[in-house]
């Protein structure tokens, strides 16, 4: 700056001081406000030889038409040229002649840069070798690394390293910064064929890529494996069924070989990703290719299941291509033909199942499929274009439906096998009345084996498993599994509770509700069995329970797209289409305009956002330098607002302030908010002569518009036009780059806490001239007329894309067949599915009717086992566990009902279908319905069941009391006697097992209490029968409340019953009478229930007991 402030101007100079300070920050504005794009130039070399350098480059200027056929010396403005040649040439001279530039203090060191070079060699393997690299060398391979960056580093500088192999098969790579390169970097490895038309080898990604790996880290060496190939362009990437909030270009392909349906051993891709290799592949827009080895016959699909296949009514899987001009240049047309074959195959094989939405997917495929190739034979490629959209995002949604009736059906099989189970444990105790264990389980697996193989024969599940007999095999074996894992739970549950019990003071806990589940279902078995009448006829009733709900119940799944009103009054009938608080990708912006074109007017907005850096760790955006060429005054530009001409009367009509509006998409002219021109001091009576300078273009001002119109202007979202500034979630919105591309936008709710850019920092701009500027696409608008209706082209989009938009329409409209009108209006519409149950109406009153027989089996069951009931209590079961019982058993009707009512049921339909009796009928065998129904049977016979075992476990209580409750006491004594019996010859052996209660209970146990013996006897009353006595001295937890008691407990005959009773008499020592109280109610339960566990001990531990009985007093 020092030395052409010298000799710009003096005299005899024809020079003007053309350099502007960028590097110290003026006016707080970092380097990139000066340079919108970076500029180019290879400094890493004199960075090398430590050479001092410098380059010049335009400020406030883009790349022009950089990369453009228009790029010629003759599209140069001569006069600018010729000014900044002559300023270059006087300013080199100068510094040469400068003595004071190498001086330390004018020119500081170069600083160093860390760099590396490597050594790339590209090589394939020899077939007849057996060595682990590639030795034959491959001379003359493009190779090619790409940075995870921009894929330009300036106007006419590539963001790549590109070099020729040479003789040898190798070139050297120097001077990749280590500081800005991201590792690891992407390698590119191309062979072209002598006519340079084709690839013929490339990196293989496959089997090769895990012994050579083609991702370069920063190494000094690295040698690439090639592979002879044949190359398969895919032109075309933009999916049109991908269109909703996120770019649809698809960048992550699968390649298979058709004859092995798997990944081929050596393969490779360039453009695009490949999901199941390891190799990195830089993103990439426009054209890609696949490669695979010569005379393979190729699969290929995208990520989200684009399949192109090569199918036929014959090999609807494929066959595959075996050349590129087999598969063809369209490769969407090829998917949506691929996955109509595809489709139709599996409805085929779905025998017994319907899904009315999938028929509806596949009909709109092959017709819009038929009208694509009309248009094609027509050269209509408008339409060809749209009817292609359409059909391929049918038979996307036909696919996706067919596939999620595959999957369910695969799943439902687990279910119904698990269900098997029980049934034929069941099945097999109310039919055979063995009590051989080994006899039983043979029963069983033979029971297992015969309904396996009839549900093999009725459910179409195992006619589209590749491996039908894998299902079986899984199921075995994971069953295998779950029941060792129960046998070694139990196991260490028991050991646990052995050593559990000795620390704790010997303390067991009661039934549980799982082992009282499994004997009440035993029990149950033998109930049914003793009543055989009866179970018949229950069963048979949950049988045709099952059967009515098969025959004569759907559910179905529709398209039912989520429809919210957003305003009463429509500024026209069409749709608008955009993403939330951020641009939209080119490619759906034309996918939408292929669909609607010659429907409507379309409108498209765009947005150009200023970019953003951060300085001292903040956002600050980097404004476009805008200059008034008549005036000389100077503006910071934020954003433009693309608008086409179309605008003015497409939702109003616009006022201009001064001027008129945009007279083509394309023109080089802008309109300026009333604030924006106030600063370039443009006024009515110059701007018809007033020019502006915007990123180094000139364009014209064709007129200044109000800045509150602007703030004004909707449209069917009914949020302003101007560009957003910020969102909630984000601090830019810049275009979604390919790092980018997983980002979320805002939905329609979240756009309320956005901020706009001001009117005061904007310009409007024709929407071509802005998208040549780089100017990415907002929304996109079709106009209809008034009289058309709406619903066809909302059902088209919804059809082919799973978007969310706005539609107004002036008029009434239908929302599809069998819907409610609409009224006049603004709506929101998000494309959804409804899942509905049909016939249940027509199923109410037969399931009413058979829940009262259950109700009324059940209830019967319960009056005819009052006795039974009564004998339960008498052991010491509670209520609960006796309720238990009866919904066991009816669990047992349900599981046999329902899995018999479709074995039964399902087999006498396809009989009476093979026979010609049912005619056109057809019964559902959905996976869905199956689940559905037999969870909905089970649980309308438990349902049933439920006053039923309220009524039983009331039964064994008949006094209304359900728990144990305290007995009653003066605060100094407490006495109870326990609700068990024992027999005389077993009261020695109860006793004995108490006082083991009692041991463990010491100081240096963790149990609930602290007990010590005092005393114990042993007499005989004057009838001769023998009476027990315990006495202990007892401190309760918690122990700082200072409890004591003296504790007896005495076992005596009793003469009324004619067995033996336990009694219990507490006496207070220490505490307060209301603390002695509330901890004696743990711990007379935990001793009530250590009481009623003694039935619940094996005969053996009971034998041992009362072989001690005799120390019970020592």
């Amino acid at each position: 700056a020092r030395i052409a402030a010298q000799f710009a101007g003096a005299p005899g100079s024809a020079s003007t001081n053309l350099l502007v300070d960028t590097l110290t920050n003026p006016g707080g504005m970092p380097e990139g406000y000066f340079f919108p794009s970076a500029p180019g130039g290879a400094i890493f070399f004199q960075y090398a030889r430590n050479t001092p350098a410098f380059s010049l480059a335009n400020v406030f200027s883009d790349a022009g038409r950089a990369f453009l056929p228009s790029d010629t010396h003759a599209n140069i403005d001569k006069a600018r040229k010729d000014l900044v040649s002559v300023f270059a040439l006087d300013l080199a001279r100068a510094m040469l002649n400068d003595e004071r530039l190498t001086a330390s203090s004018e020119l500081p060191p170069t600083p160093f840069q860390q760099l590396w070079s490597v050594r790339i060699q590209a090589a394939e393997f020899d077939r007849f070798s057996a060595n682990v690299l590639p030795t034959v060398p491959v001379a003359g391979a493009a190779i090619i690394l790409h940075d995870n960056g921009a894929t330009s580093a300036g106007p006419d500088v590539e963001g790549a390293f590109i070099s020729l192999t040479d003789e040898r098969a190798s070139a050297i790579f120097y001077g990749i910064n280590k500081v800005t390169t991201r590792a690891p970097m992407f390698t590119t490895a191309l062979h072209l064929d002598p006519d340079f038309v084709s690839v013929d080898r490339a990196i293989d990604a496959g089997e090769a890529h895990d012994r050579v790996n083609s991702n370069l880290a920063r190494i000094d060496q690295l040698v690439l494996s090639l592979f002879p190939c044949t190359e398969f362009p895919v032109l075309d990437r933009a999916d049109p069924s991908l269109v909703s909030a996120a770019p649809i270009q698809a960048t992550s392909y699968i390649v298979l070989d058709a004859g092995l349906n798997n990944s081929p051993k050596r393969y490779g891709a360039s453009g695009i990703s490949l999901a199941a290799s390891g190799k990195k592949f830089p993103p990439m827009a426009g054209p890609a290719a696949v490669y695979v080895e010569p005379g393979s016959l190729l699969k290929l699909m995208t990520a989200s299941s684009r399949l192109v296949l090569n199918a036929s009514p014959v090999d609807p899987e494929g066959a595959g291509f075996s050349s590129p001009s087999a598969m063809g240049p369209d490769f969407f047309l090829d998917a949506a033909r691929d996955m109509k074959v595809l489709n139709e195959s599996r409805s085929r094989s779905l025998r017994g199942t319907s899904d009315r939405l999938a028929e509806e997917f596949m009909q709109t495929c092959r017709s819009r499929l038929e009208g694509a190739l009309r248009a094609r034979q027509d050269n209509d490629h408008i339409a060809y274009l749209g009817s292609l959209h359409e059909a391929l995002g049918a038979g996307v949604k036909a696919y996706q439906q067919t596939s999620s009736m595959r999957n369910d059906m695969l799943k439902a099989v687990v279910l119904y096998l698990a269900l098997l189970l029980p049934f034929c444990f069941f099945v097999q105790r109310l039919l055979f009345s063995t009590t051989r264990v080994e006899l039983q389980m043979l029963l069983f697996v033979i029971l297992f084996a015969a309904t396996y193989m009839l549900f093999r024969l009725i459910h179409p599940a195992f006619a589209i498993a590749r491996s039908p007999e894998a299902i079986f095999i899984a199921f075995v074996m994971g069953a295998l599994g779950l029941f060792v894992i129960y046998i070694l739970h139990g196991r260490f549950e028991g050991e646990m509770q052995l050593l559990f019990n000795r620390l704790s003071g010997g303390e067991k806990i009661g039934a549980s509700h799982s082992s009282a589940g499994q004997q009440a279902m035993m029990i149950g078995v033998n109930n049914m069995k003793r009543r055989r009448i009866r179970t018949t006829l229950t069963t048979a009733t949950v049988v045709l329970v099952t059967f009515t709900m098969l025959a004569f119940s759907s559910i179905s799944t529709r398209l039912s797209p989520t429809v919210i009103a957003k305003a009463p009054l429509a500024p026209y009938t069409g749709l608008m289409y955009h993403w939330p608080g951020r641009t939209m990708d080119e490619s759906s912006l034309q996918v939408l305009g292929e669909m609607f074109h010659g429907f409507g007017r379309t409108l498209v907005r765009r947005w150009l956002v200023a970019p953003r850096t951060e300085l001292y760790a903040e956002q600050l955006i980097l404004p476009f330098h805008a200059t008034c060429s008549l005036t000389g005054s100077q503006a910071g530009i934020e954003a433009v607002l693309g608008l086409s001409p179309a605008e003015d009367g497409f939702v109003d009509g616009i006022s201009m302030s001064a001027g008129r509006f945009f007279m083509a998409d394309d023109a080089l002219e802008v309109i300026l908010p009333a604030s924006v021109a106030r600063v370039l001091n443009i006024s009515t009576g110059n701007i018809s002569n007033a020019t502006i300078v915007l990123n180094g273009r000139e364009f014209r001002v064709a007129g200044v518009i109000r800045d509150e119109y602007i703030r004004i202007m909707r449209d069917l979202d009914q949020n302003p036009i101007l560009p957003v500034k910020s969102t909630p979630r984000r601090t830019s919105i810049e275009s979604p780059t390919a790092s980018d591309k997983d980002a979320v936008p805002m939905t329609d709710e979240e756009t309320a806490g956005v901020t706009y850019f001001d009117t005061s920092t904007i310009l409007l701009m024709p929407v071509e001239t802005c998208r040549r500027l780089g100017g990415q696409p907002y929304s996109i608008s079709v106009k209809l007329d008034d009289n058309t209706a709406i619903w066809p082209f909302v059902s088209r989009l919804l059809t082919v894309s799973s978007a969310r938009f706005y539609v107004a329409s002036r008029k009434t409209f239908e929302t599809g067949a069998g819907s409610p009108r609409r009224d006049a209006g603004v709506y929101y519409v998000g494309s959804g599915y409804r899942t509905s149950i049909g016939g249940l109406s027509r199923l109410l009153i037969p399931l009413l009717i058979a829940g009262t027989i259950l109700l009324n089996t059940m209830l019967g069951s319960v009056y005819e086992r009052k006795r039974e009931i009564a004998i339960y209590n008498a052991i010491g079961l509670n209520p609960t566990h006796i309720g238990l019982f009866f919904l066991s058993e009816a669990f047992v009707y349900a599981v046999i009902g329902s899995v018999g009512g479709y074995l039964v049921g399902q087999t006498s339909a396809l009989a009476l279908a093979g026979a010609g009796i049912l005619g056109p009928v057809s019964l559902n065998f959905s996976s869905m319905t199956v689940g559905y129904v037999i969870l909905f049977t089970i649980s309308v016979v438990l349902l049933s069941t439920i006053y039923p075992a309220i009524m039983a476990s009331r039964a064994a209580v008949p006094s209304g009391r359900r728990t144990w409750s305290m007995p009653d006491h003066d605060g100094q004594t407490m006495k109870t006697t326990f609700p068990f019996i024992y027999p005389p010859q077993s009261l020695g052996g109860v006793m004995r097992y108490l006082r083991e209660y009692f041991t463990g209970f010491s100081e240096a146990s963790i149990g609930n209490a602290i007990a010590e013996l005092k005393e114990s006897i042993r007499e005989k009353d004057p009838a001769g029968n023998e009476s027990f006595t315990l006495r202990y001295h007892v401190v309760l937890p918690p122990y700082d409340l200072g409890v004591t008691q003296a504790v007896t407990l005495g076992g005596a005959y009793d003469e009324r019953l004619g067995f033996c009773r336990i009694t219990v008499t507490i006496v207070r020592v220490s505490g307060q009478d209301t603390n002695w109280a509330s901890v004696n109610r743990p711990f007379l339960e935990k001793l009530r229930r250590y009481l009623m566990n003694w039935r619940n001990l094996d005969s053996k531990v009971q034998a041992q007991y009362l072989a001690a009985s005799g120390n019970v007093d020592g």
